[in-house]
């Protein structure tokens, strides 16, 4: 693990994810750490918060280190993440939240999304950006976004 990880911001829910863990198991398995192969380190992480809701819904997060970012590693992971969701049957939409902390989220989140596979249906100024899925099972992706961001 290299200094910094995990973020401040997010050792604060520590203690709510582990006992959101300990009564729901079944929800980890919607999270995953980012190492680095070549050192076999941990520089964050990435997951859609639980799984799908009873809508068919996931928030994807993730964190890394403010050093490794601007490398591609999230791109990479968010790529990943987002290709397998959109196969998930109970998967009908993917949605993130992006804060302060993180505000180059927008601009991977439509990194992670193929061009070929959808096309801008809203643009509305400030909080969201909507996209629907053409090629495949999954309906649309939203990204919230803070004002500032």
């Amino acid at each position: 693990m290299v200094p910094g990880y995990p973020l401040d911001v997010y050792k604060q829910f520590f203690p709510y994810k582990i006992e959101r863990f300990k009564n729901f198991p079944e929800e980890n398995e919607w999270e995953g750490l980012i190492i680095l192969k070549r050192t076999n380190t941990i520089i964050g992480d990435m997951g859609f918060k639980g799984g799908p809701n009873d809508a068919g819904e996931m928030n994807l997060g993730y964190s890394i280190v403010p050093e490794y970012e601007g490398n591609g590693y999230a791109t990479e992971m968010g790529k990943a993440l987002c290709n397998w969701a959109i196969n998930l049957p109970m998967c009908n939409r993917l949605w993130q939240l992006v804060i302060l902390i993180m505000p180059l989220l927008k601009e991977y989140l439509r990194k992670w999304v193929s061009k070929s596979h959808t096309k801008l249906v809203k643009n509305i100024t400030g909080p969201m950006l909507e996209f629907t899925r053409l090629e495949t099972p999954l309906n649309e992706i939203i990204v919230y976004t803070s004002p500032t961001s």
